[in-house]
């Protein structure tokens, strides 16, 4: 076996060597020291992280108990609010059928009528030779409720009517022997009276 020695070297590069050395030791020492400092400060934020799920979790549970807690009390106030609904529905048609009724009850105390003349009655005997004879036809309303008509449109004049007011044709007084007289347009004046 052979035997191997050192040899100590001396000289400027073996101080070099050292320097170097002993600047590559202080670095390594230095860069420890901030690793450990770094993962301490990691490990810190991971347990903060964990402490902050674990209060997320627990208001999450609070959350879904007061959720569970508030569900029946939702549909109660839900069903409450379906029958509000349907009693407001049948006290409005109720409304709706009373004033039906009203209307009813005061439309059977308005009487109307009609009075059916051979001429006007209001135009004296001379004015209907000139004119000649006209037949008219009177409709009469009558409120022998105590409260006011409301919603009174026109009334409706049957056909028979409006025939028996219209006024002769020129031809059948010429053949009646005379001068008839320009008989104007045919129409009907319904004269209503409102008592």
């Amino acid at each position: 076996m052979r035997r191997v020695r050192f040899r100590h070297v001396s000289g400027p590069s073996g101080e070099i060597t050292a320097i170097a050395t002993s600047v590559l030791a202080v670095f390594a020492i230095v860069t420890a020291i901030y690793a450990v400092r770094a993962f301490r400060k990691q490990s810190k934020e991971v347990s903060d992280q964990a402490r902050m799920l674990e209060v997320q979790s627990e208001q999450l549970d609070e959350q879904r108990k007061l959720t569970n807690l508030q569900t029946p009390v939702l549909e109660l106030r839900a069903a409450e609010l379906r029958e509000s609904l349907d009693e407001r529905k049948r006290e409005a048609e109720q409304r709706e059928r009373d004033a039906e009724q009203r209307r009813r009850a005061q439309a059977s105390q308005v009487f109307m009528w009609e009075e059916h003349h051979a001429h006007d009655p209001r135009i004296g005997s001379t004015l209907r030779e000139l004119r000649g004879a006209y037949p008219t036809a009177y409709a009469y309303a009558k409120n022998t409720s105590d409260q006011p008509v409301y919603e009174a449109g026109p009334l409706d004049v049957p056909a028979a009517i409006r025939r028996h007011c219209q006024r002769p044709a020129a031809s059948s007084l010429a053949s009646a022997g005379g001068s008839a007289p320009d008989p104007g347009p045919r129409r009907y004046r319904p004269r209503a009276r409102l008592e």
